[in-house]
């Protein structure tokens, strides 16, 4: 079932601010109360990072519930805070095989809110911004901040790009991609896409 998950506790303890953000996650680990694909109608999907979650946001204004009240169907938000290109190439790859495995309706479109392209996903999130705890034991900053090594990140995630753009197209789903900010693009590789 759908249950509560967590009160946003830096916007509850600022000063003056009496909002709470309640935030709910679904069977599946994601904030969307959809997780039954419809047996007919329309849908949608949108996947991302922290922006797509909506991190520090009611529901309601999330952009996926405002494109599902817009349009009215819909919308299953798979948006995961840290999330990364390779993370929604992976979603999407599952999604592409789980509808055509039990030939269920693809969705009407897909949305792909593009994460950081300094970010990794390998069954955990890194990123050259985040150095958690796992990064610290078993990588080497320095190294990973070279150039040549950064430059190796931003072109796997252009690598999932364009997995992004190629699942969508020979699977005949309708692509909406965007960049939250303007550094999310890479910044030595973009010029050419």
């Amino acid at each position: 079932s759908y249950y509560d998950c967590y009160w946003d506790k830096k916007l509850q303890s600022q000063k003056g601010n009496e909002g709470k953000v309640l935030t709910r996650i679904n069977p599946y680990g994601y904030r969307c109360k959809h997780y039954v694909l419809p047996s007919n109608g329309e849908y949608a999907v949108a996947f991302g990072c922290s922006h797509t979650f909506g991190k520090s946001l009611d529901e309601q204004y999330r952009y996926s519930n405002l494109v599902e009240s817009t349009l009215g169907i819909p919308v299953f938000n798979v948006g995961l805070g840290g999330g990364s290109v390779d993370f929604c190439k992976t979603n999407l790859l599952q999604l592409i095989l789980y509808l055509n495995f039990y030939n269920f309706k693809k969705p009407k479109f897909v949305i792909v809110q593009l994460p950081d392209f300094l970010r990794l996903w390998f069954g955990f999130h890194f990123t050259l911004g985040n150095w958690n705890n796992f990064s610290k034991k078993y990588l080497d900053k320095d190294e990973w901040l070279k150039d040549k090594n950064i430059k190796k990140m931003e072109t796997k995630s252009l690598l999932n790009l364009e997995h992004i753009n190629f699942l969508c197209k020979i699977n005949n789903i309708k692509l909406i991609k965007f960049f939250v900010f303007k550094n999310d693009k890479p910044y030595f590789n973009y010029e050419n896409h």
